[in-house]
């Protein structure tokens, strides 16, 4: 992967890149903060390492200003997509990665620009604390946009998916016009079948239907939105919650020093024990006549063949000792 060319040449105000914050302070409290600029990085084109941009610039956050950023993954052969764009927050990993993920990079699809979040804003807080109230907030709004795509790659029809993904990204990166909402985003069939978990042959074919539908019309690297998303007729049903099932002891255990310590084996009650023996030995009784009545089963079914095997003998035997009969004469005319 090559490295990023980053300069940071420029600044930006706190509040203007996030200003949801004026929400938790005062009006004393937001001319204070208001006065507070944070640098603004420039990351060209390409592959991009999150975590050496973070740590370059002393940040432990950062916020999309301008750009678009695709964030892939996979799992075996089926990848994955999601899009950062203006407002996303950006943060380190961590080092915690889920081993069944086998790819996860970033990449500028044009020239980004990151508001870094470093030690500045970290002494704001300070006196401030409820500034990363707000910072919280933005972060569950883009896990909840998040979570609507993992909804949406749920939806059965491909064209549903489709038509919800767009709508979901013009929430971001729309604008509304007398035409249409209009979606200012080169999406190719390849990577709308990454965001929405399906092949680029069945989007083509999706697309083709929903533009002859008039739901959506693809025009100079723009999407035109016309149809709205597919509503429910009301609230999902409710139904029950996923509960984890405690871990009970088993009934037989293995070598209990292997794990290193002792384990509690649970005894089994005389009558138990006599209903299990006798359970046992009526499958070993069954088990035993089964067998017994398939081998006859199958000698019968060989006896046959060869029976079979014999008349057809006979029959061709026959056929070559019976003497042909002469040929027929013809009348003379």
């Amino acid at each position: 992967m090559s490295e990023p060319t980053v300069n940071g040449s420029h600044t930006a105000w706190l509040l203007e890149v996030v200003p949801e914050l004026r929400g938790y302070l005062s009006t004393e409290e937001s001319q204070l903060v208001s006065r507070a600029a944070i640098p603004v990085q420039t990351v060209s084109p390409g592959a991009l390492d999150v975590d050496q941009v973070l740590t370059r610039s002393g940040a432990f956050a950062a916020v999309v200003l301008d750009g678009v950023l695709l964030h892939r993954m996979s799992i075996g052969d089926q990848p994955g997509l999601r899009l950062l764009g203006r407002g996303d927050m950006l943060s380190p990993s961590g080092g915690l990665r889920t081993a069944i993920l086998g790819e996860s990079r970033y990449r500028a699809s044009g020239q980004l620009r990151l508001a870094m979040l470093d030690d500045r804003v970290l002494l704001i807080a300070r006196r401030f604390p409820r500034l990363f109230a707000g910072l919280q907030i933005r972060l569950a709004d883009q896990h909840q946009r998040l979570a609507a795509q993992l909804v949406i790659c749920q939806l059965p029809r491909v064209e549903d998916r489709l038509l919800a993904l767009m709508w979901l990204l013009a929430e971001t990166w729309g604008r509304v016009t007398a035409g249409g909402t209009v979606l200012p985003l080169a999406l190719t069939h390849d990577a709308l079948g990454e965001l929405v978990g399906a092949r680029r042959p069945t989007v083509t074919l999706a697309l083709k239907e929903l533009a002859e539908r008039g739901s959506l019309f693809r025009q100079e690297g723009e999407w035109l939105l016309l149809e709205p998303p597919p509503q429910g007729p009301g609230p999902a049903p409710v139904r029950a919650d996923p509960r984890v099932s405690p871990i009970q002891p088993a009934l037989w255990t293995g070598d209990t020093e292997a794990v290193g310590e002792a384990v509690d084996t649970p005894q089994l009650s005389p009558s138990s024990f006599e209903r299990l023996a006798a359970i046992v030995a009526a499958l070993s009784d069954s088990h035993a006549r089964t067998s017994g009545e398939t081998r006859e089963r199958l000698e019968r079914s060989r006896r046959t063949r060869e029976s079979t095997r014999s008349l057809r003998e006979q029959i061709a035997r026959r056929r070559l000792s019976r003497p042909e009969p002469p040929p027929a004469h013809r009348r003379a005319p």
